[in-house]
């Protein structure tokens, strides 16, 4: 089937991001927000991504979303995951907030939750220099045009599945890569591997 591209958010995501019911996760210390913010691109909509500042001493130098830890002034971990983003990459227009997508343990640890939204015009942005290095913008239908590498990897005894996407000189894998797979698979209804058993664990927790 030809998928349409549109330079909105069509109805029926809006519907499906909106009513998707993200999982919840037992909390724990350290909780973040991710923003996964979408705008209109020249051949639909884009997804905006960062790199990771190079001297970050948490994943410097890799692909991610903005984000970061929850602050007591934070409502919630929407109002986390956009006073992150105002802060790392220079957001001034107040996007529409779309709806959750599934929490999910980094490999720190630290419990993530993705938000989704959306804003009618791309933005002008300035990078945060402490905290981000590039700041870049990948159509979806890029990603969704071809399903993700899935490469397995161990670590303290267990296995991750871990998904792979490659647009043009960037790499987006890992928790990044997962939650787009999870973006994907509830705007276009698709089934690619998502999150596997040891995403829903927290790989801090000796018992898991």
């Amino acid at each position: 089937m030809t998928r349409q591209y549109s330079n909105e958010v069509p109805s029926d995501w809006q519907k499906s991001i909106s009513n998707y019911a993200g999982r919840t996760l037992p909390s724990v210390d350290r909780v973040a927000g991710v923003m996964v913010l979408l705008a209109p691109g020249e051949h639909g909509l884009d997804v905006l991504f960062t790199q990771r500042a190079l001297d970050l001493n948490s994943h410097p130098g890799e692909v991610s979303f903005p984000g970061g830890n929850v602050e007591p002034e934070d409502i919630d971990l929407y109002a986390t995951a956009l006073r992150e983003t105002q802060e790392e990459v220079g957001l001034t227009d107040q996007p529409v907030r779309l709806g959750r997508l599934d929490a999910l343990y980094a490999r720190s640890g630290i419990l993530v939750e993705p938000h989704v939204a959306w804003l009618d015009q791309k933005p002008m942005l300035q990078a945060c220099p402490d905290e981000v290095a590039e700041i870049f913008w990948v159509p979806l239908s890029e990603l969704f045009s071809r399903p993700p590498e899935y490469q397995l990897f161990e670590r303290n005894g267990r296995h991750w599945r871990v998904p792979f996407f490659y647009y043009g000189p960037w790499k987006i894998w890992g928790m990044t890569g997962m939650i787009t797979v999870n973006l994907i698979n509830v705007i276009w209804q698709q089934a690619w591997p998502s999150f596997h058993e040891e995403w829903g664990k927290n790989p801090m927790d000796d018992n898991a």
